[in-house]
């Protein structure tokens, strides 16, 4: 007898174009932080730190593994930009979303589901809790 039902985030019960979320994603974060970093190469660092936390197998929070192979690649300074980062994903990134609509049949679904099976939300996060 089925208990338990695992969903996926991403492109399941969120709705989403990834080539169309990665363009803007990368794009508001080199508009946002143009003066502190080069765009191609902050591009480039987030996306090598993001395969870090990808490869991570639960001994670190990912959000460690993120900041310590920014560290590798821009040096400790990194640290003094998590707040520049944590404000961009309060305030800019929550523009994205349109990339990202509401599914209301993901809704249903899950009200449907949610009395008589243990659900759980299987995805990496791979983003700040915010």
């Amino acid at each position: 007898m089925i208990k338990t039902i695992l969903f996926d985030l991403d492109g399941t019960l969120l709705p989403m174009d990834q080539e169309e979320f990665v363009k803007l994603y990368f794009g508001q974060l080199a508009r946002t932080f143009a003066r502190e970093f080069e765009p191609e190469q902050l591009t480039r660092s987030i996306w090598d730190a993001t395969k870090k936390m990808i490869q991570n197998e639960g001994e670190k929070k990912n959000e460690d593994v993120f900041w310590t192979r920014m560290s590798e690649l821009y040096g400790n300074s990194i640290y003094d930009s998590i707040p520049a980062f944590d404000a961009f994903y309060h305030n800019e990134f929550q523009s994205i979303q349109k990339v990202c609509p509401a599914n209301p049949k993901s809704r249903e679904l899950i009200d449907r589901l949610k009395d008589n099976y243990t659900l759980i939300l299987a995805t990496n996060p791979l983003f700040p809790a915010i």
